[in-house]
């Protein structure tokens, strides 16, 4: 079960990665090749290829240093904050709280498995 919950979380990343590169790196990289050099290198950097933007969006998942590659690109087109707050909205909310649930019920499972054993050893 943690293991189909790990393989929705890559399919999610895989696909918003597919789209982050579509969106960031083939449509929106004309505005920035020639007014805004840095902003281009870092969405080049971050997003040039489907790897390198699932490796973005991991980074992203996990909430490390991700400001540091939106800020710039959302204070150039700020209606890229639908395609991160979507991103954040499934990866970050949905999916990894459903990985804890996960883990929360298998804890649980165990610590009922074990008060059933401690029964069983009293009793004999």
């Amino acid at each position: 079960t943690l293991g189909w919950a790990m393989v929705l979380l890559i399919a999610v990343i895989y696909t918003f990665a597919i789209f982050g590169v579509e969106i960031l790196y083939r449509s929106v990289r004309s505005s920035f090749e020639h007014d805004d050099v840095v902003t281009f290198n870092l969405i080049k950097e971050y997003f040039g290829t489907v790897p390198r933007a699932m490796l973005t969006l991991l980074q992203l998942t996990t909430e490390d240093s991700w400001a540091v590659f939106v800020r710039p690109i959302l204070l150039r087109h700020w209606w890229l904050i639908f395609y991160f707050g979507l991103f954040l909205g499934v990866a970050v909310l949905a999916v990894m709280n459903l990985v804890t649930a996960i883990i929360v019920e298998t804890s649980v499972d165990a610590a009922k498995a074990d008060r059933e054993a401690v029964k069983k050893w009293q009793a004999s």
